[in-house]
C-alpha cells in the first residue's frame, strides 16, 4: 500500500511555497509545505540509512488530547501532523518538524505546538528533532535535486542526459 500525506500541498494555507517533489526510490510524490520541507526531505532521502519517509503524518488526536492535557495546554481543535517520519532500515524511526528559523518559536501558539509535539514523539520512545531551513545546506540540496532527476529513466531525451542517468 502506498503511504498518502494527510496534507496536500495543493489543500494547505499556509504561507510557505509549497513543493510536490518525485521520491526517486520510492516513485511517490511527497507533499512538502515549504521549502524547507523540501530541502530537508531531499537531504533526509540522501541518507541511505533512511528506508522511507512520510510526510505530513498524521498523529493519533486521543494521544494528542491526553499529552495536552498532561501538558497543562489547550486540546488542540485541529488534527495535528509530523513533517516527517523517518524509518531507517532496521526498524527505528525519528520525527521531524521544519520551521524556517528559531523566530517562529516566539509566537507562543507555534511553540506549544511545537512542545506538543516533541513530547508526543518522545511518549512513544521516538526521537523528535526541530530543523530551521535557516540551517540548511540548500546548495547539498539542490545538488541531490539535479542528480536525482536522472535517476528516472523517462528524463532521459538526449546523450547528455543520458550520461548522467548511468
Amino acid at each position: 500500500m502506498t503511504y498518502t500525506a494527510s496534507i496536500k500541498a495543493r489543500n494547505s494555507r499556509g504561507k510557505g511555497t509549497r513543493a510536490n517533489v518525485l521520491d526517486w526510490k520510492s516513485g511517490r510524490v511527497v507533499e512538502c509545505l515549504s521549502q524547507g520541507e523540501k530541502w530537508t526531505f531531499l537531504c533526509l532521502r540522501w541518507d541511505d540509512r533512511v528506508k522511507d519517509i512520510c510526510e505530513q503524518y498524521a498523529m493519533d488526536g486521543r494521544i494528542i488530547s491526553k499529552t495536552a492535557e498532561t501538558m497543562g495546554i489547550p486540546v488542540p481543535h485541529n488534527e495535528l501532523s509530523t513533517d516527517f517520519l523517518v524509518t531507517y532500515h532496521g526498524g527505528s524511526n525519528m520525527a521531524v518538524s521544519v520551521k524556517n528559523s528559531e523566530k517562529d518559536l516566539e509566537n507562543a501558539s507555534v511553540a506549544r505546538r511545537q512542545a506538543l509535539e516533541k513530547y508526543y514523539w518522545e511518549s512513544q520512545g521516538i526521537p523528535w528533532v526541530l530543523i530551521y531551513k535557516s540551517r540548511i545546506n540548500r546548495i547539498k540540496g539542490d545538488n541531490i535535486r539535479l542528480c536525482v532527476r536522472y535517476y528516472d529513466p523517462s528524463t532521459v531525451t538526449d546523450r547528455l542526459s543520458l550520461i548522467a542517468h548511468k
